[in-house]
């Protein structure tokens, strides 16, 4: 399994990883804005392929002139979850903005279903809870994490842990 940067041929790959999780953890409305992203996807977007498929993609985009990052549309196929796909690509994206001093902060917007993963992962922090704000019953839950040496370091210890049989020593660019 590798990281690599997303390209327009992907966006059906990744428009089916949406779909696979779907309504869980996304609402039907939302198709249509991913696919809208997926035409311009902000600074850096990856997808992880194992094989010769797509099983997951996230990425970030910097909030112009402002010390903040936030991390978007970041998923993983149905059949995939818990086998360390998604926690290795935020923790990818986390790598990355370490590397950028001027990076204060970084923000997420979530669903109730996967506020432990991000607070765990990444040590984001519930800043908002909207009830329903995505549709009914899928609330839109505001997340953040303040960037730092420590963090940093977590995260290169975390990334430097995961099985490297399984995602090898891979940094995305």
């Amino acid at each position: 399994m590798y990281l690599r940067p997303y390209r327009a041929a992907d966006k059906e790959a990744c428009l089916s990883l949406l779909d696979s999780n779907t309504p869980m953890f996304f609402a039907p409305h939302e198709r249509d804005e991913f696919d809208t992203f997926l035409d311009d996807p902000g600074d850096r977007y990856w997808v992880a392929e194992h094989g010769a498929g797509v099983v997951g993609c996230s990425g970030y985009w910097i909030v112009p002139d402002t010390p903040v990052a936030v991390i978007t549309w970041t998923m993983v196929a149905r059949s995939w979850h818990g086998r360390g796909v998604g926690r290795w690509l935020l923790l990818t994206c986390l790598d990355h903005l370490c590397r950028l001093p001027a990076i204060q902060a970084v923000r997420l917007e979530t669903s109730q279903h996967v506020t432990g993963f991000y607070e765990k992962t990444g040590g984001f922090q519930i800043q908002e809870v909207i009830e329903n704000g995505y549709a009914p019953g899928l609330h839109k839950i505001k997340m953040r994490t303040e960037m730092g040496s420590e963090r940093c370091a977590a995260v290169a210890q975390e990334l430097a842990g995961l099985d490297q049989a399984a995602f090898g020593r891979c940094r995305a660019t």
